[in-house]
């Protein structure tokens, strides 16, 4: 069983604190599309505390399950790398 708990109060304020935006894609969430997240996933350990909470997209929190936070930035930065046509992991665009 998960430790702690997170007040209606809290978790609004910490939704209003991440402007009502996904922790991970940064998409702004309707209201019903909100999801909580734990950073560090309650089997890791994690609690079910306000500084282990943030709002999250129903694809991300799928996505991140139970993996920690710095896999799903590795995750965007890898999908950005695959999909921009901007610099890359081997550097900047070279100016011919």
């Amino acid at each position: 069983m998960a430790h702690g708990d997170v007040s209606a109060a809290e978790w609004a304020a910490i939704v209003e604190y991440f402007d009502g935006r996904c922790a991970y894609c940064l998409r702004v969430l309707a209201e019903d599309e909100v999801t909580q997240d734990h950073v560090i996933a309650l089997v890791r350990g994690g609690t079910h505390t306000p500084d282990n909470v943030v709002p999250c997209c129903g694809r991300c929190n799928s996505r991140k399950h139970s993996k920690l936070v710095l896999a799903m930035v590795n995750v965007r930065v890898q999908c950005h790398i695959k999909t921009s046509s901007g610099p890359t992991a081997s550097g900047p665009p070279s100016s011919s």
